[in-house]
């Protein structure tokens, strides 16, 4: 026996599984168009010996490209294809493409700008950040973020963020907040974070966040009128030799599997 080519296209990512929720995998290309600013995503089916076009829909066009489409469950039982789309240097947008009602839907985008605009973000490219489960319900969620006080003026590489964590609520049709976090992504963790401790902009903050690379030292303060006050939590790789920092009780946590860590 010898492979055989039966269909061809062009595409910047692609992503297979059951996407139809009807128990035949099917495959689903994502399309760049730079020169028009025309990007979509195309659905194709197996069946009669080749490959059939189902449906397309219109995603940003202004994506230049994309990271590994994942299908992944966006409500109990509903699934959908996550994407991250690349537009700039730092610039990203998330888009989500899923079958309902015989058709294919893309809920962010946005006709009359040709864009999507709910999903994007800046800075989350420096640091690799990407959507998961992060809170552990099996729901995908992916990450929006705006700077947080002290770091509103400085340079994208330089600012530190507050990261809200969002998912698609299907009945509602629109994203929702999962959880508020402060991300190290040097470090790679998070910290969890009560909404309450946060406002709509980072004038009704009530913390903000250091980071100094050389002792990996993650550094949580309190916020009060809009000025930085005293540390509330301090972090730090125990190999790291922090251990003598002062104030606080000194508690010994494994955050992952491969350092300790030292929390005051």
């Amino acid at each position: 026996h010898a492979l055989s080519a039966r269909f061809e296209t062009v595409c910047a990512a692609a992503c297979m599984g059951d996407i139809t929720d009807s128990g035949q995998d099917s495959l689903l290309v994502f399309c760049i168009d730079s020169e028009l600013n025309a990007v979509s995503a195309v659905l194709y089916r197996y069946e009669n010996g080749g490959m059939t076009q189902r449906a397309a829909v219109d995603l940003d066009g202004f994506i230049r490209s994309f990271g590994t489409p994942r299908l992944k469950q966006m409500a109990p039982g509903q699934y959908g294809v996550f994407v991250d789309g690349y537009k700039d240097a730092s610039s990203i947008t998330t888009e989500l493409v899923y079958w309902k009602d015989e058709r294919l839907n893309a809920p962010f985008y946005n006709v009359t700008t040709n864009t999507n605009s709910l999903t994007v973000r800046e800075g989350m490219r420096i640091g690799g950040l990407t959507g998961g489960d992060v809170n552990g319900d099996g729901i995908w969620e992916w990450p929006q973020n705006r700077r947080l006080v002290g770091y509103q003026t400085v340079d994208t590489d330089k600012a530190q963020w507050l990261t809200v964590w969002m998912r698609y609520d299907p009945e509602q049709q629109k994203p929702v907040k999962a959880l508020y976090s402060l991300v190290n992504t040097r470090d790679r963790y998070l910290l969890a974070l009560d909404a309450d401790w946060f406002g709509a902009t980072a004038d009704g903050d009530r913390l903000t966040m250091s980071y100094t690379p050389k002792t990996h030292l993650m550094e949580v303060q309190e916020v009060r009128s809009g000025v930085i006050g005293r540390p509330l939590i301090r972090i730090a790789p125990i190999s790291c030799g922090v251990e003598e920092e002062q104030g606080g009780e000194l508690i010994r946590a494994v955050l992952s599997d491969k350092a300790e860590y030292a929390v005051w």
